[in-house]
């Protein structure tokens, strides 16, 4: 398999009113004068740490409670984040602070004057292969064979004929031929072709683009070895400049309209494997000519080995299908903001048919009919994650519509 880094699952948050099952938001309108223990016992947290009090609760504005300090860890975080407070203006919290052995402890952080909506907890992407490279960063143009997911369950090559009938223009071993184990990828295959001629530093500018803040957001339930964790992935983004650990991630909000998540994840863990199926739709914004080329990804498989006693996950997979005509028109938007004059004509009909040629399988993962054509194409990364908290939903995340 594809070498990954291992990263660690730790407790971030103890949430007020809102879960990482429903992402929705919370607020509380009484004031009190300390909070609830941080769950944070275990292998890499230091003891409980004490959550901050709630926010006032009076119209002319409360303040934000007191973390305690967090206990000693063995490179985990402190205690929680402390109940939300009422509406009013928030005053002048302090985080607690702490120290642990081998990482960094986080305090309890003060609960938080007026409405704010709570994401959860959960790990943000600081690493993307989009399979054009191999472990060693090295240009591989096999490297998409080992990423992603077997979605139709089926493997094929390029005489297979139970397969969805491919569109003009395509070329069945290019199209057909399975990765690794059965792998469905024509993404890597043959979509990257076409990205890397119009931006051969794709991979370096999506990691400029996150080592700039801007990343994906996977929220988890707290235990990730029992058959029932559930959560959701989206766009998340720091409030500064750079990638920071040191302080909690914001969610666009066009990815969780209402605080309802777009895509939501559902699954468990099973023989040593966690197998998360989403539903909706997540997006995956690719830097293109000086904006962004967003790619709607639908029928989502996060994979990742686990292991029962640490929680330690390894091989970390997102994989799904893009709907060919959606993966056509967000082109003809990004082309559209290079140069008006690409929203149509003969050389953005040339990429919307080399885009068609790609489609390998069904928007419904489906596949094995050749009487039905193509309709979407199959995608798979690598991700590595760091544990973060999600605290709020922030705009500014939408393609622009130069197209019309």
């Amino acid at each position: 398999m594809f070498a990954r880094s291992v990263w660690k699952r730790s407790a971030l948050l103890t949430f007020a009113a809102c879960t990482v099952f429903s992402c929705g938001k919370a607020t509380g309108d009484s004031e009190e004068s300390g909070g609830t223990a941080g769950d944070m016992s275990g292998p890499w947290g230091g003891s409980p740490a004490v959550n901050g009090g709630f926010g006032g609760g009076s119209p002319e504005g409360g303040t934000w409670g007191n973390g305690a300090n967090g206990g000693n860890g063995v490179g985990g975080y402190g205690g929680g984040v402390g109940n939300v407070g009422g509406s009013g203006v928030a005053g002048s919290g302090v985080a607690g602070t702490g120290s642990g052995s081998g990482g960094t402890s986080w305090g309890g952080v003060g609960g938080v004057a007026g409405s704010v909506s709570v994401v959860g907890e959960g790990f943000v992407v600081h690493r993307i292969e989009l399979g054009d490279r191999d472990p060693n960063g090295d240009p591989n143009s096999s490297a998409w064979k080992y990423l992603g997911a077997d979605i139709d369950g089926l493997s094929s090559d390029g005489n297979s004929t139970n397969h969805c009938q491919l569109l003009p223009g395509a070329n069945p071993s290019a199209v057909k031929t399975d990765g690794l184990g059965g792998i469905d990828n024509s993404f890597g295959a043959n979509i990257m072709q076409l990205l890397l001629a119009l931006q051969p530093t794709l991979s370096d500018d999506l990691q400029y683009s996150i080592d700039r803040g801007r990343s994906l957001a996977i929220v988890l339930s707290p235990h990730l070895t029992g058959s029932d964790v559930a959560g959701s992935i989206g766009r998340a983004h720091t409030r500064g400049t750079g990638y920071q650990l040191s302080e909690p991630w914001w969610a666009y909000e066009n990815g969780y309209p209402n605080g309802v998540p777009r895509c939501e994840l559902m699954g468990g863990t099973f023989q040593g494997e966690l197998e998360l199926s989403g539903s909706g739709f997540w997006e995956l914004h690719l830097p293109i000519v000086d904006t962004d080329l967003i790619v709607k990804v639908r029928k989502t498989r996060l994979i990742a080995d686990i292991d029962p006693a640490t929680e330690q996950l390894s091989n970390v997979m997102l994989a799904g299908v893009i709907r060919t005509e959606e993966l056509i028109e967000s082109f003809r938007q990004a082309a559209g903001g290079f140069d008006l004059a690409l929203c149509d004509g003969s050389t953005f009909d040339s990429i919307a048919a080399q885009i068609r040629a790609a489609a390998d399988i069904r928007d419904d993962g489906q596949n094995g009919d050749p009487s039905v054509p193509c309709n979407a194409i199959s995608i798979g990364i690598a991700v590595e994650l760091d544990p973060m908290l999600f605290f709020g939903y922030d705009g500014g995340d939408d393609q622009k519509i130069t197209c019309f």
